[in-house]
């Protein structure tokens, strides 16, 4: 998702806001991953219709359900009259875009560096996982192989959020 100030006069904001076939792609999959366990189908068991045959009868639903719950979320911040705090955008750029990276450090990021190289960015948001000491474990051994592939900072030119997020 790509925003664009496109109005900035005193307190007068307005934004273009484009959002790309692949986020559109990505929330469809979180869309079908949801529904998938409650379809029945007549020649399948409950719950095991295969997802391409869901997306096929079922694709344009899903894909309206994704788009009207990215512009619900836009929606929630863009149309609310006032501005969000950097802790609710990363909150919500995380539930937004979040996927589930799972398997040995060296899986995971490769998978991470393949989606950083496919969709740009210049960083990656990481939230605690369902059991404790997730963050720690990553940090130490992910961190290190997506800094050799240059997809993750190794040096801060500031010592500070701030000086951080100036960089940008």
């Amino acid at each position: 998702m790509q925003t664009v100030e496109t109005l900035n006069e005193g307190l007068k904001r307005a934004f273009r806001i484009t959002i790309a076939a692949t986020d559109i792609d990505a929330r469809v999959d979180l869309e079908l991953k949801k529904v998938a366990p409650q379809v029945r189908m007549p020649g399948f068991r409950p719950g095991k219709v295969p997802a391409n045959l869901i997306r096929k009868m079922h694709g344009a639903s899903l894909q309206a359900q994704a788009i009207q719950g990215i512009r619900s979320q836009l929606d929630r911040f863009y149309l609310s009259g006032r501005s969000p705090t950097l802790r609710e955008l990363a909150t919500r750029k995380v539930s937004l875009d979040s996927m589930p990276f799972i398997g040995t450090p060296q899986r995971v990021a490769d998978s991470l560096a393949c989606t950083i190289e496919a969709v740009g960015g210049d960083g990656f948001a990481i939230r605690q996982g369902l059991w404790p000491g997730y963050v720690g474990p990553f940090v130490e051994q992910v961190v290190p192989l997506l800094q050799q592939r240059g997809v993750a900072r190794a040096e801060y030119a500031g010592t500070t959020l701030r000086e951080h997020l100036r960089e940008f």
